[in-house]
């Protein structure tokens, strides 16, 4: 590229975003080159004055840093470091790769070299007079192009990694030293050679201790990689940050993003599908700017991958074909074979089946053909599980050994990959009723799984855990996995997690929305309002199957294990009664989800027809409160009611007991022990208004949680303070009862000093009441 184009867009750039300091570096550059075209050399400035002009430049500002430092001049030391940075950014623009590729091929000309060892000497050469003229990157990526010139006839292909390394070992200069060393660890990642991986990785930590750490964001990424592609998460979430904040103090958006990119498949295969969303996402922003559809493709494919895991199949088969899309089958086969991997295990989770096969076995196909044994074990194991839910288990097992076997013949350490095939093992052999065999596999995917911490997992193998104990008749263990199997559910689809996966979908959607030109904006106006109508029915009912699907499915099968428990006749008289107990609280909560979920249909299908009267409001407070004051004395709370002798209010007797009763059971749900609760009225004699209100001395509750109060299956900040069970319906409920009798409701609550419910309706007089 050519410097004067360089220096223009970076002074646009830096007027835009208002950088000082960049703009007066750039034309520094600037005037440092129209010096030279006005220096008597008659002619103008070639590629090679350039890289030369800004290697000099950088060396000014390096050694009067260094002076600077020497006299204790720290402030101008940094703004010297600041541009050097801004200027380093310039070089690796100004050669592409095939001025690099003749770099090298000068160099081993002139060389003469015949040998291996000589050659990795050659190559390390060649590095280190590039640096500075080239990133690290496009360095690495033209070594091993030029290990893999057959015309160059100095060595054999398979010899590649052994001349990698012989490049690292010979190279004495501190930033090709880091670079060759980062090759090595990325060629070992992408080829399954994990063992000798990690053991460069341990040599790493030596240079990363010597050298600064500006130039080792490659080594970071490639350690980084590795570690998670080998289940050392906590390893890979470190480095993939420090690689972070390399790029952002050089302010490379692309390196940014990647490291974005990475931390978010880390977070995926961890289980923390919200906080991946959240970096993919993050990612995604970055290259939309310069539009790299490779990387593009990449972030695509990966959340594709995690709404699969989330189960919104469209959103995922949207996402995935989008990166195919952006692919060519020349020169991205691996990445392509990827997307089709995940497009078939959608299409499985939806019951495609033979779509699913389709798409598993072309990916499997070009994993074959590349050698990629480790991806080739995945998808063996995905076909495995496609049979599987095709209740074709010896074909199942049959694949999934296979894939174990592949798995292991490359070491063994992806062993998340590992957790999953025997899990999925273990689980077909149940099916066959080999209790015994499936008790041995699962056995060991919780070892694996446990290692790694993978949450996602853990909560599938103590389920099928439960299950095996439970034929063996071993009804401790069984209650023991369960509940492990509930805990690690509840922490991956947390509905904490669901709200956080909405709030980016809807930050990238406005991000993309603004992108769009004004005409675009207007005739997509009716659609998109359209598409968001119906948008928010599908979280309906995704809300609706989520409540119905933890909040019944989860006691249910308490209590049958209970029962059964209860039949074998092997508990003392106590044990029973605490079994009791937990039946008794089990169908409670049960019986409240099922009740309060037919109230809201009823109420949302326009069934409910109130008859309006009047009604003695204060009667029916003093009647509810004395009724709940035994059930707040668990808690040792005080429940207080102050009201005139008679207030009426025009209202539906039933249906406003039923209001207050929600008001009433909620503020002893969430007020703490010791406390107490008012129940009072309020007569506005000039509105001709009454309020009923219920104060509670709970937690409170945040403005932000306020906004969302009265919506359905909202699960708030604030919980029950009592292990109480709620459904995260009975607030909408009384909003729409309250409607319905054309009243009004709403809360009136500051954080730590608690909550006031008031719901209002228009005063009646008693001789209304009489007649």
């Amino acid at each position: 590229m050519n410097l004067e184009q360089i220096i223009t867009d970076q002074m646009k750039a830096a007027m835009k975003s208002g950088d000082k300091l960049r703009l007066e570096t750039v034309r520094s550059v600037r005037a440092a080159i129209l010096e030279f075209n006005t220096s008597g050399v008659g002619r103008t400035m070639n590629d090679d004055d350039e890289v030369k002009l800004l290697q000099k430049l950088a060396k000014k500002r390096k050694d009067a840093m260094d002076i600077f430092r020497a006299n204790g001049r720290d402030e101008a030391a940094d703004k010297e470091q600041a541009e050097l940075a801004i200027l380093e950014e310039f070089l690796p623009t100004m050669l592409d790769e095939k001025d690099v590729q003749e770099v090298v091929k000068r160099v081993i000309s002139e060389s003469g070299a015949t040998s291996q060892k000589d050659f990795g000497k050659v190559i390390g050469a060649a590095m280190k007079e590039l640096r500075g003229k080239a990133d690290g990157t496009l360095v690495q990526a033209v070594v091993k192009s030029m290990l893999s010139n057959q015309s160059l006839n100095l060595i054999d292909m398979t010899t590649e990694l052994q001349t990698l390394i012989d490049i690292y070992e010979s190279t004495a200069e501190a930033a090709a030293k880091v670079d060759a060393l980062a090759a090595v660890i990325r060629y070992c990642d992408i080829n399954g050679e994990n063992v000798l991986g990690l053991q460069y990785v341990d040599s790493a930590h030596e240079l990363i201790e010597k050298y600064d750490r500006k130039i080792l964001y490659t080594l970071f990424t490639s350690i980084g990689n590795i570690s998670m592609r080998t289940g050392r998460y906590s390893e890979a979430i470190h480095f993939h940050r420090d690689a972070y904040a390399i790029a952002k103090a050089k302010k490379n958006e692309r390196e940014c993003s990647l490291a974005y990119y990475n931390l978010g498949v880390v977070y995926y295969y961890l289980g923390e599908y919200s906080t991946a969303l959240e970096h993919i996402y993050t990612s995604l922003s970055y290259t939309a700017v310069w539009d790299d559809q490779f990387t593009n493709s990449n972030c695509y494919n990966a959340l594709g991958e995690i709404y699969r895991q989330m189960g919104n199949y469209d959103l995922s088969i949207q996402n995935l074909f989008t990166a195919l899309s952006k692919l060519s089958s020349d020169t991205h086969s691996r990445q392509i074979a990827l997307c089709k991997q995940n497009i078939g295990s959608t299409y499985m989770s939806v019951k495609e089946f033979d779509l699913s096969m389709q798409y598993y076995k072309e990916a499997l196909e070009i994993y074959i053909r590349l050698d990629a044994k480790e991806l080739e074990a995945k998808t063996l194991s995905n076909i495995g599980a496609l049979y599987g839910t095709m209740e074709k288990y010896e074909e199942a097992i049959e694949y999934f050994l296979k894939s174990i076997e592949q798995h292991l013949s490359i070491g063994g350490l992806s062993k998340e990959s590992l957790s999953n095939s025997y899990c999925n093992l273990a689980e077909a052999y149940y099916k066959c009723e080999d209790y015994s065999t499936a008790l041995e596999n699962l056995t060991i995917a919780l070892r694996y799984a446990d290692e790694i911490g993978a949450k996602h997992r853990l909560f599938e193998i103590h389920e099928g855990l439960y299950k095996v104990y439970k034929q063996f008749g071993d009804h401790a263990k069984a209650l023991e996995h369960h509940e492990l199997y509930v805990f690690y559910k509840e922490q991956v689809y947390s509905l904490t997690a669901q709200e956080n996966l909405h709030k980016m979908e809807v930050v990238h959607k406005i991000e993309s929305y603004q992108r769009e030109t004004e005409f675009e904006q207007t005739r997509n106006i009716a659609l998109h309002e359209a598409n968001q109508k119906l948008k928010e029915l599908n979280e309906e009912k995704d809300g609706f199957l989520a409540i119905a699907a933890h909040d019944l499915k989860n006691p249910l099968t308490g209590i049958l294990y209970i029962s059964n428990a209860m039949k074998s006749g092997h508990y003392k008289p106590e044990e029973i009664y605490e079994f009791g107990e937990m039946l008794r609280s089990s169908s409670q909560a049960m019986f409240d989800l099922i009740s309060n979920l037919l109230d809201s249909n009823k109420f949302e299908s326009g069934s409910v027809e109130p008859v309006l009267t009047s009604v003695d409001a204060a009667q029916l407070l003093r009647h509810l409160t004395k009724n709940y004051r035994q059930i707040a004395a668990r808690k040792n709370i005080s429940v207080f009611c102050n009201v005139p002798r008679d207030v009426f209010v025009i209202a539906d007797m039933q249906l406003l007991r039923q209001v207050i009763d929600n008001l009433l059971s909620n503020a002893i749900k969430y007020s703490k022990e010791n406390t107490e609760i008012h129940a009072e009225v309020r007569i506005h004699h000039e509105s001709q208004t009454t309020e009923i209100c219920i104060k509670d001395n709970g937690p409170g509750i945040s403005e932000t949680d306020q906004k969302k109060l009265f919506g359905k299956f909202q699960r708030l900040t604030a919980k029950p303070t009592g292990g109480e069970h709620s459904t995260g319906l009975g607030l909408s409920i009384c909003k729409k009862l309250v409607e319905l009798m054309k009243g009004t409701i709403r809360c009136e609550s500051e954080i730590g000093k608690g909550s006031t419910f008031i719901i209002e309706f228009p005063s009646a007089e008693e001789e209304l009441f009489e007649h």
